[in-house]
């Protein structure tokens, strides 16, 4: 059983009583860590490019990785931030047309910026830019992760000391990486074995297509001894800042967690499979039908 509650007396009596105590319940969204502060990314990208690829740079505070999505095909591109928080990415271009992208920083905590839109025209005609493909100064990133530096992505892997498993010793499943929405692999009916969950704010992510009307079912058993809870998601609230309210979730406290959902509108969704305690590990199997 699960118990929410704000009186602290209430809180240790659940506690004491053999409950699993969780904080009050918004319906969904995440809050940034006191301690970090994430601004929206500045950006820097040429308006036009005579190449098939376009050089998208810029800094982000309070970030560990940047994210540059295709607004018209949705497809993401994710990459880690220097320390200095400075970040460049190479991203396709649509011949002869304007591509449309939103450039978003997400801290390590998962917490999603406000996107900044960038319009680039590939014209054949153009002048060449002055940086025309990334080319960023690897010498500020460590060999490996410096544990005692909790505040800083040291080996630019987009993982601070609580998720880098230079630091945690756990190394995760083979459907990785999908610790964000913007990653999630699309999965078809079928049983996926042997998958984990490592400290830090390691969640997993799993997209799939609903028709209107549509029926989904979704369950894991947990193999090892860890508390794991399921969200699900329309794809677009998923991505959104702050995180929309998710459609279905199952927070139970046994082996079993599963979610049946019938969709209204049909769409992209994304499950969200996360540990209930950030420091835990453990294993699953996901089974979608």
């Amino acid at each position: 059983m699960r118990v929410s509650s704000r009186i602290a007396l209430g809180a240790l009596l659940a506690l004491l009583a053999g409950c699993k105590v969780s904080p009050p319940d918004d319906g969904g969204g995440d809050t940034a860590d006191a301690s970090t502060v994430l601004t929206t990314p500045q950006v820097n990208a040429p308006g036009s490019t005579p190449l098939d690829t376009v050089a998208i740079g810029g800094k982000a505070t309070g970030a560990t990785r940047i994210v540059v999505k295709n607004a018209d095909t949705d497809e993401s591109i994710v990459n880690a931030l220097l320390p200095s928080g400075e970040f460049c990415v190479d991203a396709p271009l649509t011949a002869g047309d304007t591509t449309s992208f939103k450039v978003i920083a997400v801290a390590e905590d998962g917490s999603i910026s406000n996107p900044v839109a960038v319009d680039v025209d590939q014209d054949d005609g153009a002048p060449p830019p002055s940086d025309p493909t990334c080319d960023q100064d690897q010498s500020e990133c460590a060999d490996s992760e410096d544990c005692s530096t909790p505040m800083v992505d040291d080996d630019c892997d987009g993982y601070g000391d609580s998720s880098d498993s230079d630091c945690t010793g756990c190394e995760d499943d083979y459907m990785e990486p999908n610790d964000l929405p913007f990653q999630s692999p699309m999965v078809s009916p079928d049983t996926y074995d042997g998958l984990k969950i490592c400290p830090g704010p390691r969640e997993d992510w799993f997209a799939f297509l609903v028709p209107p009307g549509g029926r989904v079912t979704v369950s894991i058993q947990i193999t090892s001894d860890v508390d794991i809870d399921l969200e699900l998601y329309k794809a677009s609230d998923a991505e959104s800042s702050p995180r929309g309210p998710y459609v279905a979730k199952s927070d139970g406290s046994t082996s079993i967690e599963s979610i049946t959902y019938t969709s209204t509108g049909g769409g992209a969704y994304d499950l969200r499979i996360f540990s209930y305690r950030e420091d835990a590990q453990g294993s699953y199997n996901l089974t979608v039908r």
